[in-house]
């Protein structure tokens, strides 16, 4: 990590201060903790890792900066469930058809890291203005995200959280 932070910092990618802000020092371990699903009977806990002030928090921030603009592109993407509701207050069902809601459990979890990645880098590659946005090129942007991953490695492990698989 430490190299890579260094040659973007020598191929002018990032400031030296900027450099300075990827740079973890004082890293905390990410905290493990629960919330308590109150709709649901024995009250489940909701796993939630922070990973604010571990050692690739910093480098996650700047990536997440970089890719933003890439977020709600999509004709798929909803905000929220509000914005949910105005998109199908005037959806027209035939009558051979059937809309459908779905419980999911466990979303985030269940998306195949490598496709999100493959999906990420099409998206970049579709990208036509990203040079005016970053200096970061693909490769780099790639790289960081594999670098920023290798702390969460532990979560593609199944785990047991109060009885349940998560």
């Amino acid at each position: 990590m430490q190299v890579r932070r260094t040659n973007l910092q020598k191929e002018n990618k990032v400031t030296a201060g900027d450099a300075f802000k990827l740079k973890s020092s004082d890293a905390i371990i990410p905290r493990l903790y629960g919330l308590p699903k109150v709709h649901k009977d024995a009250i489940p806990l909701r796993p939630i890792v922070s990973f604010i002030g571990s050692a690739t928090y910093n480098l996650s921030r700047e990536i997440a900066r970089i890719i933003k603009p890439l977020v709600g592109k999509s004709a798929h993407h909803v905000r929220n469930a509000e914005d949910f509701v105005n998109e199908i207050r005037n959806l027209s069902i035939n009558q051979d058809e059937i809309m459908a809601s779905f419980d999911v459990v466990s979303l985030f979890t269940k998306i195949a890291v490598e496709l999100a990645l493959d999906v990420l880098l099409h998206r970049l590659e579709l990208w036509a203005d990203i040079s005016s946005h970053t200096k970061w090129s693909i490769q780099d942007i790639c790289q960081g995200i594999k670098g920023s991953q290798c702390s969460r490695q532990w979560l593609s492990q199944p785990k047991n959280w109060g009885g349940q698989n998560v």
